[in-house]
């Protein structure tokens, strides 16, 4: 497939098997579903790009997704998937995504989402404390320790990458439920979904990476932190059981 506009070959369904954060990627220029529908701008709003933003910024969209994607995150399955299946598989569906295995598939990463809210909500002011004390430090005249420097840009990446992801774990595994549906009623799953689950167990490996970088820098939430954790691990072993090949999965663009 080639773009008209530029000539420039595009990665067919590339989109389907992304994280949709089109700032960090390199393959914008071949995906066709970044140029149609301007990413960047929907999920960033009036922000061009993350490395404009900083510590304080990065804590205020936390706090605002919530409210955004609150609506979102109340759905079970996409309306695209069940569209999928007949009215009668649909009354054998109803019944079972009401189930406590389905329910428990998608309960610890619905429970993550959106506790990691709260949890910056809660330690907003604590978070701050070191990116004060070095402006502090700064207009005081004082020669301020590359190691302080250092872990600021450390702790505004990890929130970047927790703060990104904590919804596309959730989206992910809520698109790759039809899948585990399928089986329940015989049918061949929809290939497509070990590349989906492949991207959630990649974002919960990120985000893992990431809270452990916050926890090292502020060890005194490492209880909290370690409940977090948890969750994205039972999340990750939920996935990895009824998707056993997601890894190997091979995504086009990613993975070639």
């Amino acid at each position: 497939m080639v773009n008209s506009d530029s000539n420039i070959e595009l990665i067919p369904r590339i989109y389907r098997f992304c994280d949709r954060w089109c700032e960090k990627c390199k393959f914008t220029d071949r995906c066709k579903l970044y140029k149609e529908d301007k990413l960047r701008s929907i999920q960033m709003g009036s922000y061009a790009n993350m490395d404009d933003l900083d510590l304080k910024d990065m804590l205020s969209i936390a706090q605002a997704a919530l409210k955004l994607l609150e609506n979102t995150l109340a759905a079970s399955i996409d309306n695209n998937e069940i569209n999928d299946f007949s009215d009668i598989e649909r009354k054998i569906i109803e019944p079972i995504l009401k189930s406590e295995p389905y329910h428990k598939f998608l309960k610890h990463a619905r429970t993550y989402a959106l506790l990691v809210d709260k949890w910056f909500d809660k330690k907003r002011n604590f978070l701050l404390n070191k990116k004060n004390e070095v402006k502090k430090q700064r207009k005081l005249g004082i020669n301020v320790k590359q190691e302080f420097v250092d872990q600021l840009l450390d702790i505004k990446s990890a929130i970047e990458i927790v703060t990104w992801y904590q919804h596309v774990i959730f989206m992910k595994q809520r698109s790759i439920l039809p899948s585990i549906l399928s089986k329940q009623l015989k049918k061949n799953p929809n290939p497509d979904h070990n590349g989906k689950a492949k991207v959630a167990l990649l974002s919960i490996d990120k985000s893992l990476t990431a809270w452990e970088t916050i926890r090292n820098i502020y060890p005194q939430c490492t209880n909290s932190i370690l409940s977090l954790m948890i969750l994205l691990d039972k999340t990750r072993k939920k996935i990895e059981k009824y998707f056993p090949e997601a890894r190997n999965f091979k995504r086009p663009g990613f993975d070639e």
